[in-house]
């Protein structure tokens, strides 16, 4: 029973996982991806530390590859943009947006990825 409440803990919006209960989402037959999205998702729709850097990049680490490019739209005045680090996400896009948007609810549209 204790497994099947655990199982469902991670399946729930509104609950943060953590990076090594992917394999446990996995196993209950959600692609990888789904899982890290799902973990994710919390910190962003929670705007947990979204405004401290360090505090922030050490969660947000757990979800986002050493080599990210995050390509996004292009502005003139380049507030938005591409991305190449989770720092370059953070000040450009992340940053902007909560501030112009501070009362956001976010849904989730479409969720995409691979096995890996």
């Amino acid at each position: 029973m204790l497994a099947i409440l655990q199982a469902l803990n991670l399946l729930v919006p509104g609950v943060m996982i953590n990076p090594e209960d992917i394999e446990t989402c996995q196993s209950l037959g959600f692609p990888r991806g789904k899982c890290v999205i799902n973990g994710m998702k919390v910190v962003i729709e929670d705007h947990i530390a979204w405004d401290d850097w360090d505090e922030w990049s050490t969660i947000m680490k757990e979800y986002f590859v050493e080599d990210l490019i995050y390509d996004s739209n292009w502005t003139p005045n380049m507030h938005f943009g591409n991305s190449s680090s989770l720092r370059e996400w953070f000040d450009r896009e992340h940053i902007p947006f909560n501030l112009a948007f501070d009362n956001t609810t976010f849904s989730v549209i479409i969720e995409v990825g691979e096995e890996e």
